[in-house]
């Protein structure tokens, strides 16, 4: 954007994905000067990014020609050539991924496998994000030092904070 401000709302669709998004299309009408969206295969970069996680419609939602929202990437989407605008966030578990729950950190080992992960999700112009991790600080550190770009957590204010003293990325923010 040119003033540099974006945001990306996250949906984690639970069931019956293409049902949601034909109630979304509808939903989003209102917003639609304000949405990024793919047009005939032209981004058209807007400040508001729609991404669907969860039971995601990807059949529908790759097939449209106007596409107003995209889908949220897996680690095995990862290398199969899709374009960064239609799945330009990599979601994962950690344990899955990296091969631990991270209770006390990470070991040398998923240290690595985090590292290659980021290197790969980030060459493909993606944003990566962990989910289902242990809600520590050490965890958090590892996952700061790697370049990962998005948290979840169900500690948002204890995160924020540690963020802000922590992650050079945040520090201008506080």
């Amino acid at each position: 954007m040119p003033d540099g401000h974006s945001l990306t709302i996250l949906l984690d669709i639970k069931r019956h994905g293409d049902r949601a998004l034909d109630q979304l299309l509808s939903l989003l009408r209102p917003l639609d000067p304000w949405l990024h969206r793919t047009r005939q295969g032209t981004v058209i970069d807007r400040p508001i990014r729609i991404v669907l996680s969860g039971s995601r419609p990807v059949t529908a939602v790759t097939s449209m020609d106007d596409r107003p929202l995209a889908l949220d990437g897996r680690v095995r989407d990862l290398g199969q050539g899709h374009p960064p605008d239609l799945y330009p966030l990599v979601s994962a578990s950690m344990l899955p991924a990296l091969g631990t729950f991270g209770i006390t950190g990470l070991d040398d080992e998923a240290e690595r496998r985090l590292v290659d992960l980021v290197r790969r999700t980030h060459e493909e112009g993606r944003r990566l994000r962990f989910w289902g991790h242990a809600e520590s600080r050490a965890v958090w550190r590892s996952l700061v030092d790697a370049g990962v770009d998005l948290i979840g957590t169900d500690q948002p204010r204890s995160l924020a904070g540690w963020l802000r003293r922590h992650d050079p990325r945040c520090r201008d923010r506080a």
